[in-house]
């Protein structure tokens, strides 16, 4: 009884932590998520099932080139037998008296000698889509990380921004109390107070915005690590860095894509599919050679008449061929068919080779582009501090408007904005274009 309870209770505890394995319970690094995302998603583990289906039908087509046996028993009741003379119309038919019981037991074999090669064919395309399945659980695996690194970064943004604008609000609230003590003091008018205010509700309508698009970009996580519902998610964004320099040359990464990419390594295999399938298909014009064999036990006998009170056994072996000659004339255009559908795999193929080279220079002059910007950025926030350094200045001494003022911390606000995405922006270009290339 004891040893029950110890069992019950290793097993419990294995589940739990297995629980707690696939979805802890405190912040979840990115290179975490990946790995539970790997495991967990939907989509990758449909991939799995149909690999497991095409490794299925890969046995399938390696057990019909194997003989197949079969058995046969036999037990019935017999009539008495009754043979008629002159055609039974002098003195009746001669009655005999036999063993009223027949009992036969016999079996037989087939074993494919020859196909026309349709036997190898189907096991090589049976191979060949197998490896495609297994290519698609790549596929999906990296996209499942591409997605995941694309929602890490937005979160990354996301609080990035939310720190900018609380900044902005806290210097709001001191801006608006230093306005508040100048119109007392009369020095400025009502209307300036109103402004400041309205400026620092927009800032806190934002922030309430930026936190919303932080727990919607949370639950997407959960979405792609297929969590349950009730799964508390946090985010740890530490780990994430803006150091990927990495400079690439734009003919080495296409023809890097052209080994790498899971598209072009699929459509590959599709196009050794579509030829093994023309083979398939031009196997019908041969014959079908089988060894057949066959053995029967069978009481009492009746290969003689009278039949005779006695068990017997008789066997054979030998070949058996089929030829359906309507092939040789109806199978053509099936052939013809297959050619078509061949012909088509290659133009689809050469279509994906051109639109890789397309993403992959996409995603190449958008990486460099990020760079750019980054510089740009860099120079607009400078410039943005200090023009709005300068602007309040003024207006704490009544040389400028309100209006200025709330201008350049706008801009200010912007020239922030701007420069954390693009940085941000510049790190998931990099990610997408390795994913492109197929190297993620």
């Amino acid at each position: 009884m004891f040893r029950i309870f110890l069992l019950g209770f290793m097993l419990c505890a294995e589940v739990v932590f297995s629980q707690n394995t696939d979805f802890p319970s405190g912040a979840l690094k990115l290179k975490d998520a990946i790995t539970i995302g790997v495991n967990q998603n939907k989509k990758i583990q449909y991939n799995k099932v149909n690999n497991k289906i095409s490794k299925s039908r890969e046995k399938i087509a390696f057990n019909e080139q194997l003989p197949e046996f079969e058995a046969h028993y036999m037990y019935n009741r017999m009539s008495r037998l009754r043979q008629y003379q002159n055609g039974g119309f002098e003195g009746g038919p001669t009655k005999y008296f036999l063993k009223r019981s027949l009992y036969e037991l016999d079996g037989g074999g087939v074993l494919p000698l020859y196909k026309g090669g349709k036997l190898q064919t189907e096991k090589k395309i049976a191979a060949v889509e197998t490896d495609i399945s297994e290519l698609a659980i790549e596929k999906s695996e990296k996209q499942v990380k591409m997605e995941l690194i694309s929602d890490y970064f937005q979160i990354y943004n996301l609080l990035e921004h939310l720190k900018v604008i609380q900044d902005h609000i806290n210097e709001d609230n001191v801006l608006l109390k230093h306005i508040t003590n100048l119109e007392k003091n009369g020095v400025v008018t009502y209307n300036e107070i109103l402004r400041s205010e309205l400026q620092l509700k927009q800032d806190s309508l934002e922030f309430i915005t930026i936190h919303n698009d932080i727990k919607i970009a949370k639950e997407q996580v959960k979405y792609h690590l297929s969590a349950p519902e009730d799964y508390q998610i946090q985010i740890d964004t530490t780990g994430l860095t803006f150091g990927m320099n990495e400079v690439f040359d734009l003919k080495t990464i296409i023809k890097l894509a052209h080994h790498e990419n899971e598209d072009l390594k699929i459509g590959a295999k599709e196009i050794d599919v579509k030829q093994l399938e023309i083979k398939g298909q031009k196997a019908n014009f041969f014959p079908t050679i089988n060894l057949v064999g066959n053995a029967k036990l069978s009481y009492p006998n009746y290969m003689f008449f009278p039949p005779e009170n006695f068990a017997y056994t008789i066997g054979f072996i030998g070949i058996d061929i089929k030829w359906n000659l309507s092939n040789i004339y109806t199978n053509r255009e099936k052939v013809k068919l297959q050619r078509l559908k061949l012909e088509a795999q290659y133009l689809e193929h050469q279509e994906l080779e051109e639109k890789v080279n397309f993403e992959v220079k996409r995603a190449y002059s958008k990486y460099n582009e990020a760079q750019d910007k980054i510089e740009v950025y860099k120079k607009a926030v400078l410039q943005a501090e200090e023009n709005f350094r300068i602007v309040k200045s003024k207006y704490l001494n009544q040389l400028c408007l309100i209006t200025e003022l709330i201008d350049a911390d706008n801009t200010l606000l912007e020239t922030q904005s701007q420069l954390i995405t693009s940085k941000i922006d510049k790190q998931l270009k990099y990610y997408q274009l390795k994913y492109i290339i197929g190297t993620l």
